[in-house]
């Protein structure tokens, strides 16, 4: 019969299946310098998302700033192995999600999951950076594009003109950002979310580039 764990045993378990969110308590992580902008993303109000708690796919009710997850899987940017043992490489200053994780008990992890999660907003001191977040939520944001998702069925081809000049502003706005501010494109996805051109998707939507630099929307094909 196996024992029941009281403690980790480092087998990276928890970090491969998700990576965390921030919450107001871990901002310090971010203005002292301990974990980049570069591994950090955004989900945004109403995107798409799955809820790992709970063990469905629905729009985030709130804002949160996520670690990356490693390329090709699904594990946090920051696991690493060593000899077959999992270790975390800011472990130290790891974030609350990750301190209250325990496999065999998740009481602590439920209680900080409920509590306030971080937001650009709490980060961002940048006005001119600010200025422009608050355009692009202003004319991005999720209500919109599923605004005109449901009108394409009444208007037709002018809602999905509408819908494809929202993803164009969407798309220019991270190069504009990199040439008159400087901030470095492996930022964006902290500052403006994931690029609606992938999370379109979501909504059964494609997104093509044509050579001339135009874009088209086609149904997603199933399966």
């Amino acid at each position: 019969m196996e024992e029941e764990r009281t403690e980790c045993i480092k087998c990276g378990e928890c970090c491969r299946k998700a990576s965390p969110t921030l919450h107001l308590s871990d901002v310090r992580m971010i203005e002292s310098g301990l974990m980049p902008l570069k591994d950090l993303y955004t989900i945004r109000i109403g995107e798409p998302v799955y809820d790992n708690l709970n063990g469905r796919i629905g729009p985030s009710p709130t804002e949160m700033i996520k670690i990356r997850e490693r390329p090709g899987d699904e594990g946090c940017v920051f696991l690493h192995f060593d000899d077959k043992v999992a270790t975390c490489l800011i472990y130290e200053e790891r974030p609350c999600q990750c301190r209250a994780m325990k496999c065999w008990d998740d009481s602590e992890f439920k209680e900080i999951y409920a509590q306030p999660r971080a937001s650009r907003w709490d980060m961002v001191r940048d006005e001119k950076t600010l200025l422009l977040m608050d355009e692009h939520e202003s004319r991005c944001g999720y209500e919109m594009v599923k605004e005109l998702l449901r009108a394409i069925g009444e208007k037709g081809e002018s809602a999905v003109q509408n819908l494809l000049e929202l993803i164009r502003f969407d798309y220019h706005i991270r190069p504009f950002t990199n040439q008159r501010l400087g901030v470095p494109f492996a930022e964006m996805e902290f500052y403006f979310g994931r690029p609606l051109s992938d999370t379109i998707e979501a909504f059964g939507l494609q997104l093509t580039r044509r050579m001339d630099g135009s874009f088209f929307l086609t149904t997603l094909k199933q399966g």
